[in-house]
């Protein structure tokens, strides 16, 4: 946006509904003040890592840090007292922490994550090289998001996540992000959930046969894909997912779905 003939302003991402900041000045101070820690009164620690950061930042954005000691963090991501944090949560902790001053994040590179302080990831740690693969990065992302309570967080990682899934649906992280779907992230919010589903809709039928393990690991997979080829009156993706019903293990879960049986 230009004013008085200077084009000093950049807008921040879609679908956050944030407005304009004067840049490169502000954006510029805002980013240096976690990188040199000046000012900072909230400290969050997450396994050996300990982040200073600034209330007046952090707070408006997240529900769960605007009423919540800084040493819960580590609870909330799952973690008992005396237990250790996994080096993929302090690692997504970081990139959490550098969204609340820049509004956004990118794929990381291996170097990047091994710079957090005081961490030693292997070469080979496949927890952490897990987050260099886009469509996992931005499941992981939302996954976060959820639980510190950020929702312009959320929905560019949704976004994110919708781009990258829909380029490649055949990603060989779609395991994981099954995973992340289902296990990390609540019931109640099912944004990645109906992006997969309909981008695996307009997939051949090798995709969903490539599937047919997951199907029988999160049975509320299949049931999502069957629910939705019903509303889409798709038969051909009905017929095809019949192939690979999973076995009811127990009744509640396709309970939704006896239409189908």
């Amino acid at each position: 946006m230009a004013q008085n003939g200077h084009h000093s302003y950049f807008n921040t991402p879609r679908g956050l509904g944030g407005i304009d900041v004067p840049c490169p000045s502000l954006k510029i101070h805002i980013e240096n003040n976690l990188e040199t820690a000046k000012y900072h009164d909230f400290e969050i620690k997450c396994g050996k890592e300990l982040f200073k950061v600034h209330r007046a930042i952090l707070c408006p954005q997240s529900g769960f840090f605007a009423r919540s000691s800084s040493h819960l963090w580590a609870i909330r991501l799952g973690y008992g007292e005396g237990e250790d944090v996994k080096p993929i949560h302090v690692a997504l902790t970081k990139l959490l922490i550098h969204y609340f001053y820049s509004l956004d994040y990118n794929v990381p590179s291996m170097d990047t994550l091994r710079q957090v302080n005081e961490l030693e990831f292997e070469t080979d740690d496949a927890g952490v090289q897990l987050l260099t693969n886009e469509v996992i990065l931005h499941a992981w992302m939302f996954a976060v998001a959820d639980t510190a309570e950020v929702e312009s967080l959320k929905l560019r990682a949704a976004e994110k996540f919708h781009g990258a899934f829909r380029m490649n649906p055949q990603d060989e992280g779609i395991g994981h992000v099954i995973e992340i779907i289902y296990d990390d992230i609540p019931e109640s919010d099912k944004r990645l959930r109906d992006i997969v589903v309909t981008v695996l809709e307009k997939q051949r039928s090798s995709v969903i046969d490539h599937c047919h393990g997951l199907f029988q690991e999160f049975p509320q997979f299949w049931t999502d894909m069957m629910a939705h080829a019903g509303d889409r009156n798709n038969g051909h993706l009905q017929s095809l997912l019949l192939n690979h019903r999973p076995p009811p293990l127990e009744s509640e879960w396709f309970s939704g779905a006896q239409i189908w049986f």
